[in-house]
């Protein structure tokens, strides 16, 4: 009776080595193969690529005749950082990538008339995919949120006014063949919504539903939701993502512009998400990097807030955090001036969270954290 062929570097003693009794050379090939297979046994990380702010710059000056003193900038995105991203995203191979909002600015130079300055935005879209087809074409799933300047257009003063209907051609854009999974799960107005894949439930959120000074979520639908996972989805992992921070990182855009504008909904997006599991909100917004750890002086609630609007638009300058009265923000990193993104890998109960950034190298982490959730 011939000895069972044992697979160089297993351990018998391990439960995933495998051990396979073998009479003949075939057998024995046949046995190499099985070993390897169970050796992959284990499944790779769950992977998702974070990215957001690709707009382009404004004009120099009211006196420009360009629509950005950038030559990277096409139709209102800086279209060769988001092309150079999206490359990124095809070496990375995640399962999922999150957009965070702000692909095309349309401003004062895009058209006096409101059709003219749709023209101009869905023609920055139509610009987006164009520099996002490497990701399109790798069957990446692919879920945006609207930031500002999917919502409003800005004059000379860089005041605000309403995009009349952006809504539509953003709800068109994302159909055919850039449509949401068929898994994703939307609100009634199909701006905010979830999606369950692998261990993670993904939501994105968004800050806009009636008009641009809302910076306040669907507070009843996200409770649904987050039921519903605890009910049926069962996903250990929980990341909420939208374009507005929910604690502003700066003086570029103050508390004034972000959800913060609304403490006490705010506040309770924060604790509905604490009390599902979530550790981490991931936004964009300001042009940096930055890292924020968020305690709730008035319950135990902790959150660790990602933004990251590092994917081509003009870069801001660290400033110091505004104050809250109600919450400690202790600054974990920050990195001014760099283009990247932030990779979450997902493997068994542990979640790593990277930010990489541009180098004449390539892509860099900059920064990284790791934790753990309670197996299911």
């Amino acid at each position: 009776m011939p000895k069972p062929f044992l697979a160089a570097g297993l351990d018998p003693s391990r439960p995933s080595a495998c051990i396979i009794s073998v009479a003949t050379p075939t057998l024995a090939v046949f046995a190499i193969c099985l070993i390897v297979l169970c050796q992959s046994a284990h499944a790779k990380p769950f992977k998702i690529f974070v990215a957001g702010d690709g707009r382009a710059d404004y004009p120099e000056s009211p006196d420009s005749g360009q629509l950005s003193p950038r030559p990277e900038d096409k139709n209102g995105i800086n279209y060769c950082a988001v092309k150079d991203i999206s490359e990124a995203a095809t070496k990375e191979k995640p399962d999922v990538f999150v957009w965070t909002g702000d692909i095309v600015n349309v401003n004062y130079k895009t058209g006096s008339e409101p059709t003219e300055r749709l023209k101009f935005f869905s023609k920055g879209l139509d610009t987006w995919f164009e520099a996002m087809k490497p990701v399109y074409e790798q069957d990446i799933r692919v879920l945006p949120t609207r930031g500002n300047h999917e919502v409003v257009w800005y004059d000379q003063n860089h005041n605000t006014h309403e995009l009349d209907g952006a809504e539509d051609i953003w709800k068109a854009a994302f159909s055919g063949q850039h449509t949401l999974p068929p898994e994703t799960v939307f609100d009634e107005k199909h701006l905010s919504f979830c999606y369950a894949q692998g261990p993670v439930l993904l939501i994105g959120l968004d800050p806009y539903e009636k008009n641009y000074d809302d910076h306040h979520v669907n507070q009843q639908w996200l409770k649904q939701v987050l039921n519903k996972n605890k009910a049926e989805w069962k996903k250990p992992f929980i990341f909420s993502f939208g374009h507005e921070a929910a604690f502003a990182t700066s003086k570029n855009h103050p508390a004034s512009d972000t959800l913060a504008a609304h403490r006490e909904e705010r506040d309770k997006m924060c604790k509905a998400l604490c009390d599902a599991g979530a550790q981490v909100y991931l936004c964009g917004h300001d042009h940096f990097y930055d890292r924020m750890l968020a305690t709730w002086a008035k319950g135990s609630c902790t959150m660790r807030q990602v933004a990251a609007g590092t994917a081509g638009a003009p870069f801001y300058a660290k400033t110091d955090y505004p104050c809250e009265n109600d919450w400690t923000l202790k600054q974990e990193r920050h990195f001014d001036f760099v283009y990247g993104y932030v990779l979450i890998s997902l493997d068994g109960n542990t979640a790593t969270i990277e930010f990489k950034g541009r180098s004449l190298c390539g892509y860099e982490t900059r920064d990284f954290f790791t934790y753990s959730v309670k197996p299911q």
